[in-house]
C-alpha cells in the first residue's frame, strides 16, 4: 500500500547535553590537551539534511576521546560523506539490501579523513531517518565504538 507523503516526517526533537563530572573524576579521567574537565562530545542534528533531501534526517552522538578536535570535526565531515554516499546508493530499491554496504562505506570514508588525529578519538552513533520512495518512514541507527543507541516508545 502507499503510505501518504504528507505525514511530517519529524515532528520535533530536542536534546540536551552533560558532563558527567563525576564520573570524571571517579575515573580520574584526564584530556591530553587543554581542561581535564572539558566536555569531549559532540552532537548533531540535522533536518533537512541538504538540498534535495527534505525527506532526510540525521542526529549523531560523536564520544570525543583524549579531546575534542575529532568529535569536533565529525560535525562537518560525517553529513557530508553520508550526503555523498548516499546519492549514489539504489534507495529505489525496497528490498533495503544496500543499506548494510551504504554504512561501510560512510564509516569507512569518515575514517580515512580523520587520519589526521593520532592522539585523539571518538566513537559515532548515528541515526538517519528517511522517507522511501513509496512513502514509508524508515529509520536506520548504526554505530562504531563502544557508544550505542536505543529506540524507546
Amino acid at each position: 500500500s502507499q503510505h501518504s507523503s504528507s505525514v511530517n516526517l519529524i515532528h520535533s526533537y530536542s536534546y540536551a547535553c552533560d558532563i558527567n563530572l563525576a564520573g570524571l573524576l571517579r575515573t580520574k579521567k584526564t584530556i591530553i590537551h587543554g581542561n581535564a574537565h572539558q566536555m569531549e562530545d559532540t552532537h548533531l542534528c540535522v533536518h533537512p539534511l541538504g538540498s534535495g533531501l527534505n525527506d532526510m534526517s540525521l542526529f549523531c552522538v560523536f564520544d570525543g576521546h583524549a579531546g575534542m578536535g575529532c568529535s569536533q570535526m565529525l560535525l562537518t565531515i560525517f553529513p557530508a560523506v553520508l550526503m555523498s554516499v548516499w546519492k549514489t546508493m539504489p534507495t529505489e530499491d525496497t528490498s533495503l539490501s544496500w543499506l548494510p554496504g551504504f554504512w561501510s562505506e560512510v564509516y569507512s570514508k569518515v575514517d580515512k579523513k580523520l587520519r589526521e588525529f593520532l592522539y585523539e578519538g571518538s566513537t559515532a552513533t548515528t541515526l538517519l531517518l528517511w522517507r522511501s520512495p513509496q512513502g514509508y518512514r524508515l529509520m536506520q541507527c548504526a554505530n562504531i565504538g563502544d557508544s550505542s543507541a536505543y529506540l524507546q516508545q
